[in-house]
């Protein structure tokens, strides 16, 4: 009766090691283990240490054996799969830098747009533009608002220029003002902070006098070679059409010589001498222009 079998020994070994047994199973066991040396070893292999893990320079376990060897299988798997995460990070940001990239690339290759190229003319359509204020000032400049249907900024500002390519360093009386917006797109107002308006207000003089020193240093050199005789005359531009020019260079001509015109509002009379005074203090400039600020109104004004 108080035989057992060496299976009944081993499952009771690990508590008997642990001295968890009762002291009834405690007797039995040491009697069996005083007769069986297959069981006496699995109590001493019970007792030993693990062997330590070794690995080599690779990574992988030194030890031999089925164990050892599904060990190193996991090792490797684990590197391979760290490898292609590594992988698929590196063709995750390539797949976000080389498009902005490529955009980058192509605003600066054609500037702010090329017309000549129907993917790169971004001016916004005559159609989508509308003139909202159109007055003569007390001073004779010509005050206009445009509104866009889309968010955008300046192609062209309205700088009077000879309809027949005469220099700016001569008198001419032929003179043209040309307004231009460009449409705003989200990446470009992420990306460069671009201006996302959709009216501007612009004060555009009927008549501008320019001073031979105060000419461009550019422009100056291209003045004949006369010109010395006469340099302390003014140099005079008259303006004689006012127009907007949209996509497809389609036209809508604001004003023309000989339009009458109402005579501008004391309302906007004020905010133009404010916007005016700001300028001349130096507190409001965008690219040769003159502007305010986006609460008063956006005035620019052109000379």
């Amino acid at each position: 009766m108080n035989k057992i079998s060496c299976d009944v020994v081993k499952d009771l070994l690990p508590l008997y090691k642990d001295e968890v047994c009762s002291e009834k199973s405690k007797e039995l066991i040491e009697n069996h283990l005083t007769e069986c040396e297959d069981c006496r070893r699995y109590l001493d292999a019970l007792n030993s240490e693990l062997p330590p893990i070794t690995l080599s320079e690779d990574g992988i376990d030194g030890r031999s054996g089925d164990s050892s060897s599904m060990a190193s299988d996991c090792i490797k798997l684990f590197q391979k799969i760290d490898r292609r995460l590594n992988w698929m990070k590196v063709i995750g940001i390539l797949s976000v830098c080389i498009p902005l990239l490529v955009v980058s690339t192509i605003l600066y290759v054609v500037k702010d747009y090329n017309k000549d190229l129907y993917l790169f003319d971004r001016r916004v359509a005559a159609e989508d533009v509308r003139i909202t204020e159109l007055y003569q000032l007390e001073s004779g400049d010509i005050y206009v608002t445009l509104e866009s249907e889309h968010p955008c900024t300046l192609a062209k500002e309205g700088t009077i220029t000879s309809s027949d390519g005469t220099f700016d360093s001569e008198s001419y009386d032929n003179g043209q003002s040309c307004l231009s917006f460009k449409k705003v797109s989200k990446l470009e107002h992420i990306l460069f902070s671009r201006l996302d308006n959709k009216n501007y207000s612009f004060v555009i003089p009927s008549q501008e006098i320019i001073a031979p020193e105060d000419l461009d240093p550019d422009i100056y050199a291209c003045v004949p070679e006369d010109y010395e005789a006469v340099e302390s005359a003014p140099i005079v531009h008259t303006n004689t059409l006012i127009y907007y020019e949209g996509k497809y260079d389609e036209r809508i001509n604001i004003w023309e010589r000989g339009q009458k015109l109402q005579q501008a509002p004391e309302s906007v009379e004020k905010r133009v001498m404010a916007q005016r005074e700001r300028f001349e203090n130096g507190d409001v400039v965008l690219n040769n222009s003159k502007e305010a600020s986006k609460d008063d109104g956006n005035i620019l004004f052109i000379y």
